[in-house]
C-alpha cells in the first residue's frame, strides 16, 4: 500500500478534510481514522489467520518478492467521493500509462503473493476516511452528504495529481497500527530492518 504521510500536501488537505467535518458533527455518524494511517492499498492481503500461519506466510511473500520488481513512483487523480461500506476517496491512475501501472502492480502482487484474485481490475482504488458508526436512514444520509461533498470539492477536488511513492508491504494490528516490512521497486523487494516504523498503514 501507499501511506499518504509520505505525500505532505495530500496528507495535510486530508487532515483538514477531517477536522471540518468533525467541527460539523459529523464524527456522530462516523469513526474516522487517526491522521497517520491514511493509506491507498494497493492489494489485499492475508487477514484473519492464525499468527504462526501469517508469519509462514510472509516469509513465503518476502521471498518471493525478491524475483519481482516496480517502479518508484505512481500518480493518481481523485475521481470522486462514495458512502457505503466506508468514507472513501476514489482515485485511479491520473493517465493512460498510470492506470495500466497501477493494474501492472496489482498483477505483479497476485503472482508474487499467489493469493487468489477473481478480477485484478475490479477493486477500485481508494482512500478510507472513516467508517459508519451504524446504518443511516435516508433523511440523515440526505443532510450529510451535502457536507461531504462540500468538503471533498473545497479540499481535494483540486488535486489534480496525488504522488505516491513505492508500494510497501505491512503487517497490522488494526487499522491503527501497523509495522511497515518492505518496499518493492526497480531494485526489487528490500525488506527493512527491526527499526523501521511500527506504527504506519495497512497490508499491500
Amino acid at each position: 500500500m501507499f501511506p499518504l504521510a509520505d505525500n505532505p500536501g495530500v496528507h495535510g488537505a486530508l487532515t483538514n478534510m477531517v477536522a471540518e467535518l468533525k467541527t460539523a458533527g459529523l464524527d456522530k455518524f462516523f469513526a474516522f481514522l487517526p491522521a497517520d494511517t491514511l493509506h491507498i492499498t494497493a492489494f489485499e492481503g492475508l487477514t484473519d489467520i492464525p499468527q504462526d500461519e501469517l508469519n509462514a506466510a510472509t516469509a513465503r511473500f518476502e521471498h518471493a518478492l525478491k524475483s519481482w520488481y516496480a517502479v518508484d513512483e505512481f500518480c493518481v487523480s481523485p475521481v470522486g467521493l462514495t458512502m457505503g461500506e466506508s468514507l472513501r476517496i476514489v482515485v485511479e491512475g491520473a493517465n493512460h500509462t498510470e492506470k495500466l501501472l497501477l493494474l501492472g502492480l496489482r498483477s505483479v502482487l497476485q503472482k508474487a503473493t499467489n493469493i487468489p484474485c477473481a478480477d485484478v481490475t475490479a477493486y477500485k482504488f481508494h482512500i478510507s476516511l472513516a467508517y459508519p458508526k451504524k446504518k443511516f436512514d435516508n433523511e440523515v444520509a440526505q443532510d450529510i452528504a451535502p457536507k461531504l461533498q462540500a468538503a471533498y470539492d473545497h479540499y481535494i477536488a483540486p488535486f489534480a495529481l496525488m504522488q505516491l511513492g513505492r508500494v510497501g508491504f505491512y503487517k497490522f494490528e488494526d487499522m491503527g497500527q501497523f509495522r511497515r516490512l518492505g518496499t518493492l521497486g526497480p531494485d526489487h523487494y528490500t525488506k527493512l530492518g527491526k527499526q523501521a516504523p511500527e506504527v504506519e498503514d495497512a497490508s499491500a
